[in-house]
């Protein structure tokens, strides 16, 4: 196996701020876990299933989206306005992000770029749309009290 990362621990916590970054792991080794579970007779078929690994290598990069709004505003002395700037800005970007999935321009989306660019057949929008909205509609609930005077 030729991969970027030379060791990776069998089991481990995960801090939450971490999920990310270990969800970004597994999704580019992926084909190499594949693999081994096959060698090993416990291949999982989703790990080939070019339907769930789509919605896969979404999901990673909305959590790495909203992993990054929360180390920003886990920083050390913001200020409230700090903090109220850092979440008006986060609050346009799930409609940026619906307007470039609509245009099919997913470079704010890595791994979800890596695959649809891998598996041209396979890409249908409908899951990350409605993950969007989801997220859209979550995020506003939150926040809603920020944009009342």
């Amino acid at each position: 196996m030729d991969s970027n990362f030379c060791d990776l621990p069998y089991y481990t916590e995960v801090r939450w701020l971490s999920c990310s970054k270990v969800l970004f792991r597994f999704y580019k080794l992926r084909r190499e876990t594949d693999l081994f579970l096959t060698e090993k007779n416990r291949a999982d078929p989703q790990l080939s299933d070019p339907s769930w690994l789509s919605k896969l290598s979404f999901l990673v990069d909305v959590t790495s989206h909203t992993n990054e709004l929360n180390l920003k505003l886990q920083r050390k002395n913001n200020l409230v306005c700090d903090l109220y700037r850092i979440i008006a800005a986060f609050w346009r970007r799930p409609l940026l992000f619906e307007a470039r999935l609509e245009g099919e321009n997913f470079s704010h989306f890595q791994c979800f770029q890596e695959f649809c660019t891998e598996n041209v057949e396979h890409v249908n929008l409908e899951f990350q749309k409605e993950i969007i909205r989801v997220l859209n509609t979550h995020f506003s609930q939150r926040f809603s009290n920020l944009g009342q005077n």
